[in-house]
């Protein structure tokens, strides 16, 4: 079955054509694009507001997508939709296998009281809060290449929130580098489970995708140690906006 790729519709320019900027043309791209524009628009007004939750946003998307594609831009027919069901359900079923093994991962990380053990290692070493939160950067990186960012949070956080606490870090900058590390940690192999959701949907390689993710892997570490060097970087907008 054919992939349900953007250059099957009518009216698609290949990046390769060497297209002379109009700014008529970019007005009129813009407004026919408009309707897909709005999906994320959707989707994270949604969330931010509380209307619904991220996985509820994912199928109000879904809707709207399968509403603007056969009511608004009048191209989405029902090969192309079961097309895109069946990629859908392909890239599912990859994803959720490699989930299945992370959650394995995480049952056994938890049963060794991996992060118990980390903690009391770090506290005996009295160590600085900067060299502190450099061992935990890099622990969440290699957590993250095994375990979803959702099982390594249950199995880290409970544990490491109180010795941030009395460490006099600020939750915030913890919470941001902890979120950062491990989805660079979910880009990463052999798991990565974000990395092979991008493989299914461009329908390419691993070996293809790693040479653009190293660079964006290493732009992250950078930001990460900004992070924990000047904590202002991740506390700035929260005090800003609630004091």
């Amino acid at each position: 079955m054919a992939t349900f790729l953007p250059h099957a519709w009518p009216g698609y320019f290949p990046i390769n054509d060497k297209i002379k900027f109009d700014l008529k043309r970019l007005g009129t791209t813009f407004l026919g694009a408009s309707g897909a524009v709005i999906c994320p628009v959707i989707i994270l007004g949604g969330i931010l507001s509380g209307v619904f939750t991220a996985t509820e946003a994912g199928i109000v998307a879904c809707v709207y997508a399968v509403f603007c594609g056969k009511f608004v831009y009048k191209k989405l027919t029902w090969e192309k939709f079961w097309i895109a069901v069946y990629d859908a359900c392909k890239t599912t079923g990859m994803v959720m296998m490699l989930l299945s093994t992370a959650a394995i991962y995480g049952y056994m990380f938890a049963r060794a009281q991996v992060g118990t053990h980390l903690t009391s290692w770090l506290v005996s070493h009295e160590l600085s809060n900067i060299a502190f939160m450099m061992i935990i950067m890099v622990f969440s990186l290699f957590l993250g290449c095994f375990m979803d960012m959702l099982a390594a949070m249950m199995v880290i956080m409970p544990v490491l929130y109180p010795v941030v606490c009395s460490l006099g870090i600020d939750p915030i900058q913890f919470g941001v580098m902890f979120c950062i590390a491990s989805v660079v940690g979910a880009v990463t192999p052999p798991v990565g489970s974000y990395l092979f959701i991008a493989m299914g949907i461009c329908d390419t390689t691993m070996t293809r995708m790693i040479k653009y993710v190293i660079p964006m892997v290493l732009i992250t570490a950078v930001v990460m140690a900004l992070i924990i060097s000047f904590p202002g970087t991740a506390t700035f907008l929260p005090n800003l906006f609630y004091g």
